[in-house]
C-alpha cells in the first residue's frame, strides 16, 4: 500500500516527493469526500457533475505534469547494464 501511495506522489526518481501531486490527491480526495459527505446527509448526488469534477482535476493535474515533465529528476542509472 504505502509503495503504491510512493509511486503516485513521488517524481520518476521514486525519491522526490512532489507538490503537484500531492495537490491531486488533495482535490479527488476533496471531491469524493464531500460527495460521500453530501450522500450520507440524505442529500442526492448528481454522478453526471462529480464525474465532471473528477475529470477536470485528473485533466488539470495531468496536463501540470505534462508541462513540468522536463524538470522532473531523473532515475538512476542502473549500473548493472
Amino acid at each position: 500500500m504505502f509503495r503504491i501511495l510512493r509511486e503516485l506522489l513521488t517524481g520518476l526518481d521514486g525519491q522526490s516527493h512532489d507538490l503537484g501531486r500531492y495537490s491531486w490527491l488533495g482535490s479527488f480526495l476533496s471531491v469524493t469526500g464531500l460527495a460521500f459527505w453530501q450522500q450520507s446527509r440524505g442529500h442526492d448526488v448528481d454522478l453526471m457533475v462529480l464525474a465532471t469534477a473528477q475529470g477536470a482535476i485528473a485533466a488539470a493535474h495531468a496536463s501540470a505534469i505534462f508541462i513540468k515533465r522536463s524538470t522532473e529528476p531523473q532515475p538512476p542509472e542502473d549500473p548493472k547494464s
